[in-house]
């Protein structure tokens, strides 16, 4: 199903359009009343549930995306670093991820090799509470930051960008005790899933609101398919 998104109701049967205006497509809910877009950015658009609690298990079926890639030398000078010749490889495998799949997308790339990215991830996460709704988005950026020891041990840096209702993203986000695993695709990777609470740690939170928020929804998790970079 190309380039639309279908959400399910709690109750197995699929939500489908009830009218269209200038601000999109209303869509109804099992409760009677229309669910529309509570706003719409750049970031794409927002949706409010009634009653606080996402109205059932939504999972993006399609979109469309910028396959736009890292530009990267055909190979690297001789005598190049080791630290350049990590994030010249990481690069390159962050293409191939690029090529395959329009559920993230480089929004721009500095450095040759890059040393810092910053990347929309195309999947669906909470950006608050609004009214007593939920209010979601389907696109989130991050900008991430390569250190100048990241081979020796230094953590990238990653930082979102856009709104965020999660109990452990906020001004920084919490990782947690995962040293060794660090690497540009596993970094991405664990973002999204964090986004989509695929992870989240209500024993450490940052956002006590979503920590709650979280414990009562938790049948409900993960928000949108598990996005995972290629065997590569």
């Amino acid at each position: 199903m190309s380039n639309t998104t279908t959400w399910n109701t709690p109750f197995g049967s699929p939500q489908t359009p009830v009218g269209t205006s200038s601000g999109g497509t209303t869509w109804s809910t099992p409760f009677g009343s229309p669910q529309t877009p509570v706003g719409t950015s750049s970031g794409g658009t927002t949706w409010s549930t009634p009653f606080g609690t996402p109205q059932g298990t939504g999972r993006s079926t399609g979109r469309s995306g910028n396959r736009r890639t890292v530009p990267l030398p055909a190979q690297l000078p001789n005598g190049s670093t080791a630290h350049i010749e990590r994030l010249y490889n990481e690069a390159k495998e962050l293409n191939t991820w690029l090529e395959t799949t329009d559920r993230i997308q480089l929004v721009q790339s500095s450095g040759t090799p890059p040393n810092s990215y910053i990347i929309n991830l195309n999947v669906k996460g909470v950006e608050g509470i609004s009214g007593g709704r939920t209010v979601y988005r389907d696109q989130h950026t991050i900008e991430i930051t390569v250190p100048p020891g990241y081979t020796n041990g230094e953590k990238l840096r990653v930082q979102i960008k856009t709104p965020i209702f999660h109990p452990n993203l906020g001004s920084y986000i919490c990782f947690g005790n995962d040293a060794g695993s660090d690497s540009l695709l596993v970094r991405i990777s664990t973002v999204a899933r964090m986004i989509v609470y695929d992870i989240y740690n209500p024993n450490s939170p940052l956002n006590d609101s979503a920590k709650q928020w979280a414990i009562a929804n938790r049948s409900l998790f993960p928000l949108d398919e598990v996005l995972l970079p290629p065997a590569i």
